[in-house]
């Protein structure tokens, strides 16, 4: 959607934020945006392929300053990253390289609710 590409980034698409030990060819970087009542502004990120899904989860809100209370919540208020392409959210235990419809370079979203 258009209003999500015209957000103030808090990086520089030159510089995301990530592991600086993670290997820069096993590097995929998004455009990581928070859904608009979580506050934060968008950030360019960059996770490790192997990584699943559920730790990009953990680490977003981290980046966010947000508390991840997932495994403590029901499910309609644990955050989930929607891939902004075709809106469907990326199942926790996969990893990210290996998501159904997700490549490096796309929008992500953190927002709650059930997946």
């Amino acid at each position: 959607p258009q209003r999500w590409t015209q957000a103030a980034f808090s990086t520089r698409p030159d510089c995301p934020v990530g592991a600086a030990s993670v290997p820069e060819e096993d590097r995929m970087t998004f455009d990581v945006y928070f859904s608009p009542d979580l506050g934060p502004a968008p950030a360019h990120m960059f996770f490790h392929r192997r990584w699943p899904v559920g730790k990009l989860v953990d680490l977003v809100c981290a980046h966010g300053k947000l508390v991840n209370n997932n495994s403590r919540v029901p499910p309609e208020e644990q955050f989930h990253l929607f891939n902004l392409r075709n809106l469907q959210p990326l199942p926790s235990g996969t990893p990210v390289g290996a998501a159904p419809g997700l490549r490096a370079g796309d929008a992500v979203m953190l927002a709650r609710g059930a997946a």
